[in-house]
């Protein structure tokens, strides 16, 4: 679970030059009506709507890192990590960065 949550509930939707996300049922509320550009706008409504998997994600990988070390300790097998070009401590400082740990 994230730390950070938006005013306005997820998911979010864009088109042309406004993000916006629905209430209840056909109503709908802007969340910002002038995007400067659609690009932009396309970029706000991904990155918000993925930032809740990407926490979950990591969070999750230092779980299973945790959990393998506790069992093999240092003769933890690289191959069985969750993703294995990301470390233990990659993931912890990815999450620190996005104000999600202390």
């Amino acid at each position: 679970m994230s730390t950070h949550k938006p005013a306005t509930p997820l998911p979010w939707y864009s088109r042309r030059s406004q993000v916006w996300t629905h209430i209840k049922g056909p109503m709908w509320q802007y969340i910002a009506e002038h995007v400067r550009a659609t690009e932009d706008g396309v970029y706000l409504v991904h990155t918000a709507n993925a930032y809740p998997r990407l926490v979950e994600a990591l969070r999750c990988a230092l779980q299973w890192d945790a959990m393998l070390y506790e069992r093999f300790g240092d003769r933890y097998p690289l191959d069985m990590r969750p993703a294995p070009n990301v470390r233990a401590g990659d993931a912890r400082t990815i999450l620190r960065e996005l104000g999600e740990l202390p």
